[in-house]
């Protein structure tokens, strides 16, 4: 059982890394950041979303990590943290699906299938980035709790909770 910890707990550095190198690689192709620019909020919120599995999989990995090893309370946290990754990719998502509405239409019609397809693949990466980010803040929410058990005794009102009762030895 020492060695499968063992295994197991390497899934932290391992998600951090595919987190990590993710970001990088999808801010260092954006660089330098121009949020006032239209242009660049679509092309890098496209990027983003294309490059959303490896992302994805060390959220999934980090979570599954914590589980297996019955952190419960850093469980609980990349619950929640899972919960706001979704609500950062619903908001990418909508704000990606407004710049393309808007750069549709200047869009040369030869090109205009190609920038479809493109918008269309971003956008599937995107939801199922959201729906993967909220399955997995429900499970690990749903893990956390089943991990710290249920409520105490003294909790629920039970006056024996809390004393240490047994059985005297008789003498040999």
């Amino acid at each position: 059982m020492r060695y499968a910890r063992t295994l197991i707990s390497v899934g932290y550095p391992l998600a951090l890394f595919l987190i990590a190198m993710s970001l990088i690689e999808a801010l260092s192709l954006a660089w330098p950041v121009q949020l006032g620019d239209s242009t660049w909020r679509y092309g890098f919120v496209g990027l983003f979303f294309s490059n959303l599995i490896p992302c994805i999989l060390g959220i999934a990995v980090i979570t599954c990590t914590a589980a297996g090893l019955g952190h419960a309370r850093l469980l609980r946290a990349f619950a929640v943290v899972d919960g706001l990754c979704a609500l950062v990719l619903i908001g990418l998502l909508l704000s990606f699906l407004l710049d393309f509405i808007q750069f549709r239409g200047s869009v040369r019609s030869a090109l205009r299938a190609a920038y479809d397809h493109s918008a269309q693949t971003a956008t599937t990466m995107g939801v199922a980035g959201i729906v993967v980010c909220g399955v997995l803040a429900a499970c690990a929410w749903r893990a956390s709790s089943s991990l710290t058990g249920s409520p105490s005794r003294a909790r629920q009102g039970d006056p024996s909770a809390g004393l240490v009762t047994g059985r005297q030895r008789a003498p040999r």
